[in-house]
């Protein structure tokens, strides 16, 4: 055992904290070791010095003078002690100081006011800056990003927050030639649904559509992942009035869809879509769904409509 250990031992033999094998062990050590006795014995004195006590040897009289005047000191102090200053209140107050019970709901109202303030700020700043912009030139190239989409059915308004070099704010009725750019682009580029979604309802409820809008519907019913999405589409393609080229290219995706299409809404609505045009053209593809599709309701519905084109004996063709 080190030197170091041994001194370690010799501040727990001051405190009877070591055993008889650990006293003798010390003592045997010190015996042999020069530096060790006289750390030892340096030790020993710092201990008896810091072992004695300096006392007070007052008498009862004197004791008792001194309790009475500390309890008229108490007594004083409570007198002009009326609890916190109104500077120390208004401390607390502004600096969110308040009892721990209560952190909790002040920091509720906190939020809550925060939350109101600021959707009356975005509400002034989408009046103040919606009719300027839309006057402006706002090319859809220079569109960086579509943060948010919203819509508002009574009054037919759209109000887009897109990024350009700066954040913007574009507020106009969902007609406008130029929302509708900005509303094809988000139903064909952005990558979440939900603003896809949103530009869809948008589109969906405009009178009219400008042709980036037909061309970002056709896109969508092909394309989306979201089936919702594509239903949508679709359902506004069968619905607007076409030219005759249009009617030609919609047929063709149509038909597609009726027969390649997994989701059985699809097909179903490809079937309503098809009989709405009645063309002759689109009976061998209704006829091969009625036959072949594996979805019972489909079949039948594919046969009301061939019915309907072609009232004569359904006729299995060869493909």
């Amino acid at each position: 055992m080190s030197c170091k250990k041994y001194r370690k031992l010799i501040w727990l033999f001051f405190h009877n904290e070591l055993s008889e094998d650990q006293i003798k062990e010390m003592e045997a050590h010190l015996n042999l070791c020069v530096q060790c006795k006289e750390y030892y014995q340096q030790a020993s004195q710092l201990n008896d010095l810091l072992g004695k006590k300096s006392g007070f040897n007052l008498s009862e009289a004197e004791l008792d003078a001194e309790r009475k005047l500390l309890i008229n000191r108490i007594k004083v102090a409570k007198r002009f002690d009326h609890g916190e200053n109104w500077r120390e209140k208004v401390r607390k107050i502004i600096l969110f100081d308040f009892r721990p019970v209560l952190r909790p709901v002040v920091a509720s109202l906190m939020l809550l006011l925060g939350a109101l303030l600021g959707s009356q700020l975005y509400r002034t700043q989408t009046a103040n800056t919606g009719s300027e912009i839309l006057e402006t030139d706002l090319s859809t190239a220079s569109i960086e990003r579509i943060r948010n989409i919203s819509y508002d059915e009574q009054t037919g308004n759209v109000v887009v927050h897109l990024q350009t070099i700066e954040d913007k704010i574009v507020r106009g009725d969902a007609a406008d030639p130029l929302m509708q750019k900005i509303l094809a682009k988000a139903l064909m580029s952005d990558s979440r649904p939900n603003m896809r979604l949103r530009s869809i309802k948008a589109i969906v409820n405009a009178q009219s559509l400008d042709q980036s809008v037909l061309e970002a519907l056709i896109f969508a019913m092909k394309n989306d992942q979201n089936p919702g999405i594509r239903l949508k589409a679709m359902k506004k393609l069968t619905s607007i009035p076409l030219d005759e080229w249009q009617t030609r290219q919609l047929t063709k995706e149509f038909i597609n869809i009726l027969i390649f299409d997994k989701n059985p809404a699809m097909r179903i609505q490809a079937i309503d879509a098809l009989a709405k045009i009645r063309n002759k053209s689109i009976e061998r593809a209704v006829n091969r769904v009625a036959l072949t599709d594996s979805n019972e309701y489909v079949r039948n519905k594919a046969a009301f409509i061939l019915n309907q084109l072609k009232p004569a004996k359904i006729e299995k063709i060869n493909y």
